[in-house]
């Protein structure tokens, strides 16, 4: 961990984004740790496989739930979308904010507009919760007055404020501010005049200390620093242990994107607010197409194929689900393997796994521009050898349909906004360096 630096006063006079690194590279990375690792502040201590992938589950449900509000939301100013708990989230990466003399821990979220941390103000000198930003503790912090474009016009106490209401009845209150962030990550990297909400802790639920934003959206983190990122991130998810934990996987930015690979393939993003959003075709289950008809994955209230690193299970609409519902248990069938009762969480399709199953289908996805993205067996089911389980890693959805991070395990993913498309490759993600 490097030793953190505090900057002069005279940075508060810069009036746009800017990074300060050791590194005089283009190409960095953040650690990303899945939410339930034991370098997370949601570890659940030790429990079974069966267990976390019930959490799991679960949390996809929440993060469904969520993407579904965004589209009933109702906020001011109303370029704002952020979320307010740790449900529906799989990974946190870790920063200081400005003078803050602690790390604190981001749910990274690809639907967020803009990215937010937990603030206790204080103007005194005497001591102040640490477990909270102070802007008045911290040198490099600035206001958002009323008459600055970004703040849309919503005003209280002289500052940019904003309240957000969801679909589901909950609501953040806060106000706009600029101020470093110092990522914890394997070279000393600090971002200046950074964008961020403010947000009053009493409502934020959950342990949540933030939220980094990865959307497209002009205010989000990767929009502000477009020029130093090269307008594009990448990641490569590392695939879950036996027992159910994840190693840490990186989060990339500037140039080691995996471009070179002769494998790589690409495919255009269209974009509901500001999420990544794919034009999906088709589906294949063990190299066989499905044949959906033109326009099937359509439906839905993003009219497409998001790919969110926040739900750890995929989804497909009622419209879609079944026929790939079917054909699994057809090529099940001809096993003659047994159903189970109870499926994790909320998935309906699950299998006891007698021990001399050793091979598994795979199934593809198909986009509109002929790239075609397979995903391995082990990513196709949640597969527990010591319990004999298989459950399908894809669940019923009657609103969306989600690519969801435990799909995109062992696969490089680069989301590149200048170009509007997202490249991919398969990788052995274990093996990916830090950059």
């Amino acid at each position: 961990m490097g030793v953190f630096t505090i900057l002069l006063p005279f940075i508060l006079l810069l009036a746009l984004p800017d990074v300060q690194s050791s590194n005089t590279s283009t190409s960095f990375s953040i650690n990303l740790i899945d939410k339930y690792s034991p370098e997370s502040p949601f570890f659940p201590g030790n429990i079974t496989f069966l267990e976390r992938m019930e959490m799991m589950v679960r949390d996809s449900e929440a993060r469904v739930a969520y993407l579904n509000s965004i589209n009933e939301r109702s906020s001011t100013p109303n370029y704002i979308t952020s979320y307010v708990t740790n449900q529906g989230f799989a990974y946190v990466a870790e920063a200081r904010v400005g003078g803050s003399g602690k790390y604190f821990y981001f749910l990274l979220d690809t639907g967020s507009d803009l990215s937010w941390v937990l603030c206790k103000e204080d103007r005194g000198f005497h001591f102040w919760d640490p477990g909270y930003y102070n802007p008045y503790k911290s040198y490099t912090h600035r206001d958002i007055q009323c008459n600055d474009p970004v703040c849309g016009g919503s005003c209280k106490q002289e500052k940019c404020s904003y309240e957000i209401h969801y679909g589901d009845g909950s609501s953040i209150r806060g106000y706009v501010v600029r101020d470093s962030f110092r990522f914890k990550a394997p070279q000393e990297l600090t971002f200046l005049n950074v964008l961020f909400l403010c947000v009053d802790p009493k409502s934020a639920l959950h342990k949540v200390e933030g939220i980094l934003s990865m959307s497209s959206s002009p205010n989000s983190f990767t929009s502000q620093f477009s020029k130093y990122i090269k307008s594009r991130f990448s990641y490569c998810l590392v695939p879950r242990k036996e027992n159910g934990l994840a190693p840490i996987s990186y989060l990339k930015f500037g140039n080691d994107m995996g471009y070179l690979s002769p494998r790589v393939q690409k495919t255009k993003f269209f974009k509901p607010d500001n999420l990544y959003s794919l034009e999906l075709v088709d589906v294949s289950v063990d190299n066989k197409r499905l044949h959906y008809p033109p326009g099937a994955f359509r439906h839905g209230i993003y009219s497409g194929f998001l790919i969110d690193s926040g739900s750890a299970i995929s989804h497909l609409h009622a419209s879609v689900y079944w026929r790939l519902h079917k054909a699994f248990e057809e090529y099940f069938d001809r096993l003659q393997l047994v159903k189970r009762e109870s499926c994790l969480g909320g998935i309906q399709l699950c299998y006891r796994l007698p021990k001399h199953i050793k091979s598994f289908p795979s199934m593809t996805y198909h986009f509109k521009d002929g790239a075609n993205l397979k995903i391995a067996p082990e990513q196709t089911f949640i597969i527990n050898r010591k319990e004999g389980t298989l459950d399908l890693a894809v669940m019923l959805n009657p609103s969306l349909n989600v690519l969801g991070a435990y799909q995109q395990q062992n696969t490089r993913f680069t989301f590149d906004n200048r170009e509007n498309s997202l490249y991919f490759v398969p990788e052995n993600c274990a093996l990916d360096p830090p950059t």
